[in-house]
């Protein structure tokens, strides 16, 4: 199903390029355990799990028509799902967190509430990675767009963003821009100190 999203909904091959940006920048080629918030159609996932082959790969999805797809990948684990945490995950258990394609259209403090949660389900020298529209993103045309269309994108703030994962101990390993349907999103990769 993956695929077809990609090449139907996407740029082909988005996801693919995406997956292997974040586990270069992450440097990671396995994981032992992966939580990946907001999945929707699995499109990332399936991607993930087939590069890492984690043992548990753990989902949280607020849209339950969802879960049967979800459920049927390689070890996951549909978790319940409050739409702004990861409580049942314990902390400091994770070698790979991440989110894509969602943090795009939640409020800044939702964002922020996940980013904690990240931060703390990631284990010592664990991977965090999730896009967001930074400054980097905007042009005056696409913000001109998006005004007239009514936007549901939020930007947030880049160095800021980074400089607060720095101070929570988790440091930045790089960032590549990719495609939304309507502009571009910048993925950032950070690594949990260990």
């Amino acid at each position: 199903m993956g695929d077809y999203i990609d090449q139907t909904f996407a740029t082909p091959g988005t996801t693919a390029r995406t997956v292997a940006e974040m586990l270069r920048l992450g440097g990671l080629t396995s994981a032992r355990r992966v939580c990946e918030i907001g999945p929707g159609t699995g499109r990332y996932s399936e991607k993930v799990i087939e590069a890492l082959h984690p043992e548990t790969y753990l989902i949280y999805e607020t849209a339950t028509d969802w879960w049967p797809h979800l459920r049927a990948l390689p070890h996951a684990v549909v978790q319940p799902c409050d739409g702004h945490t990861l409580t049942p995950t314990p902390t400091a258990s994770i070698d790979l967190v991440h989110a894509q394609k969602v943090f795009v259209y939640l409020p800044f403090e939702t964002v922020m509430g996940y980013v904690d949660d990240m931060i703390r389900v990631a284990r010592p020298g664990g991977v965090i990675a999730f896009d967001v529209i930074t400054e980097e993103c905007l042009t005056d045309d696409l913000v001109t767009a998006w005004i007239a269309a009514g936007t549901i994108y939020r930007p947030v703030p880049r160095e800021w963003l980074i400089e607060y994962l720095g101070r929570h101990g988790v440091h930045f390993r790089g960032s590549c821009l990719v495609r939304l349907v309507e502009g571009r999103t910048e993925l950032l990769v950070f690594r949990k100190s260990g």
